[in-house]
Formats: C-alpha cells, sequence, structure tokens
C-alpha cells in the first residue's frame, strides 16, 4: 500500500507543477457517479473532487463497493447476471486530466480496488476425464461449491470525454476510454478445483475476474460513466 501511495504521487506531481503556469479557471469541482451502480462486476457508490489548474486538473474518486449487483437476480443476452457477487470492499482512484479545448478532454488514471467477496459456482472435479470426453462437455464431474475471495486489483485506463456546463454551476461529464487491469485473488478453499470451472467463458470470460492466482486480465476493460457535479464558487 506504502508503495502505492508513493506511485500516485509521483503521477500527480508532473500535471500540478505544469499546470502552475496556466492562467485559465482554477477551481474546485465535486461529484457524484451515478452509472458506477450499473457495473455488473464491481456495483458502486462514490464521489470525487477535482481540482482545475488551468488546462490540467488533478482528480481524486472514493468508491465503497454496493453489497450486491442490480443484476444478481435477473437474466439477459449477455449474462451480466453471471457476474454477480456479494461485494464488501472499497476502491481509490486518482486521475489526471488534459482539456483539449472548453468541453473536450483525455485522461489517464490509476485505481486500487480492494474487495473480500463471495460467490456461488460450479467446477469441473475430474477435468482430465472432461478433455478426453468428445462433444460440447463443460464438466464430466460437475461440483457447486461457494466460497469467498480476497481481491486487490490495481489499474490503470485512458479515456476521453466531455464535460458541458450547466446552470448554477452544476455540470455533466460523459467518458469513455479502455484500461488494464492486474488481478491478485486469494480464494477461502478449494484452489485446485476452482482452476476448472464448468462454464463456458465466450467472449466476456466472465470467471476470468475471479480466478485464483495474480495475473493481468487477458481482455482490455472498457470503463464508461456519466458524472454529475458542482463547481465551488
Amino acid at each position: 500500500m506504502k508503495g502505492l501511495v508513493i506511485l500516485l504521487t509521483l503521477f500527480l506531481i508532473p500535471i500540478i507543477s505544469y499546470a502552475q503556469n496556466d492562467t485559465l479557471n482554477k477551481s474546485w469541482n465535486v461529484y457524484i457517479t451515478p452509472t458506477s451502480i450499473l457495473n455488473p462486476i464491481y456495483p458502486a457508490l462514490h464521489f470525487g473532487v477535482e481540482k482545475e489548474l488551468g488546462k490540467w486538473s488533478a482528480v481524486m474518486e472514493l468508491g465503497v463497493l454496493s453489497p450486491s449487483s442490480l443484476y444478481k437476480n435477473s437474466t439477459s443476452a449477455l449474462g451480466l447476471q453471471d457476474f454477480a457477487a456479494k461485494n464488501k470492499g472499497f476502491f481509490i482512484k486518482i486521475e489526471g486530466k488534459r482539456y483539449l479545448n472548453k468541453y473536450l478532454y483525455t485522461g489517464l488514471n490509476i485505481q486500487l480496488l480492494r474487495n473480500d467477496y463471495e460467490r456461488t459456482d460450479t467446477f469441473d472435479e475430474t477435468p482430465e476425464l472432461t478433455a478426453q470426453a468428445n462433444g460440447f462437455w463443460f464438466c464430466t464431474t460437475c461440483v457447486e461449491d461457494t466460497y469467498r475471495i480476497k481481491k486487490t486489483m490495481i489499474g490503470t485506463s485512458l479515456k476521453i470525454g466531455v464535460k458541458v456546463d450547466l446552470p448554477k454551476n452544476l455540470f455533466l461529464d460523459g467518458y469513455f476510454g479502455l484500461g488494464l487491469s492486474y488481478h491478485m485473488n486469494t480464494h477461502s478453499k478449494n484452489t485446485e478445483l476452482h482452476k476448472n470451472p464448468a462454464i463456458a467463458d465466450g467472449l466476456i470470460g466472465y470467471y476470468d475476474v475471479h480466478y485464483p492466482g495474480d495475473y493481468v486480465f487477458h481482455l482490455p476493460a472498457p470503463i464508461l460513466g456519466i458524472r454529475f457535479g458542482y463547481r465551488i464558487p
């Protein structure tokens, strides 16, 4: 944790130093991101602060994960309900933004997420037999298991956004981007069993997010959201 704090500090120093020479608006903003509750993997309630320093700005976000996903008891064509878990955790995100004009900006962030959560999945107890079987077998000896995961995730993402001013110092900030994440997952039991999920992941690969061990997630992580904020006069 100490090393991460040092890294985040070094990340922000060049942004703040460069921005001191700029002569545009230099104000504080506070905001919430209501769309974060729709995240199927890490639904969260969170808020942030932004210090505008001319064409640059520094942002910090803090969030508490929602106990359960909105998709937990639902069905969908994309299988979002399969991401659902009983969450207990938080995240911290530090971001540097560069405004290209009054509205358009690019941003780069670093995020730390901690989560202690529970899942129930089906696994293949005899993967060696499944590998020899013909046809579309996901498991020959299927075992359902409920377990906990202690997750630490470090991620970074690059995004582009648009910030629109509203009356009475309010604003809307919408953004989209892609990032990478490094997962460190410790399962409470049956680690070897959990390396053989009895599912067809497809493109999304939802179980890979919960897979035991330390690894870089194999797909770029999309980020999409809308912030609603207030500029402090």
